[in-house]
């Protein structure tokens, strides 16, 4: 349970990041978590791109290798986005997707390095380690 606490507080955390001045997500401009404003799904009010090119940089700002398994949704507040990934200590990590695949609990109990992922506008993309946890066992 601490394991899944951490993980949402980093969630929390990286959502919070440049949110001090205003506390309501902008319809169009920020999407504050999994799914949106109000986990919504939908933003009418942006133009999202129809296609983009990675290899050739066409509509892409910017691009990192983000290490672990990655199942944080990025969260999008006025200029600075940000994300999670949680790194297990071992070499070939199993993913395990519940609800719809296999839901026994994970083996996994190394220590696991939690890091936020995170740019702002002009600003390189920055890697910040926020905890070293191990998971408990069931």
């Amino acid at each position: 349970m601490r394991f899944l606490l951490t993980l949402a507080a980093l969630v929390v955390a990286a959502a919070s990041i440049g949110a001090q001045s205003r506390v309501s997500p902008r319809d169009g401009v920020d999407w504050p978590g999994f799914r949106g404003i109000a986990a919504a799904g939908v933003n009418d009010a942006a133009t999202v791109p129809v296609t983009w090119n990675v290899p050739q940089a066409k509509l892409v700002k910017w691009k990192v290798p983000v290490a672990g398994l990655g199942h944080s949704s990025p969260v999008v507040w006025g200029d600075m986005v940000c994300t999670a990934s949680a790194i297990s200590g071992t070499p070939d990590p199993q993913l395990k997707v519940g609800l719809y695949g296999d839901i026994g609990s994970v083996l996994d109990t190394t220590v696991h390095k939690f890091m936020v992922i995170g740019s702002a506008a002009g600003l390189p993309v920055s890697l910040r380690l926020v905890a070293r946890l191990t998971r408990p066992t069931r």
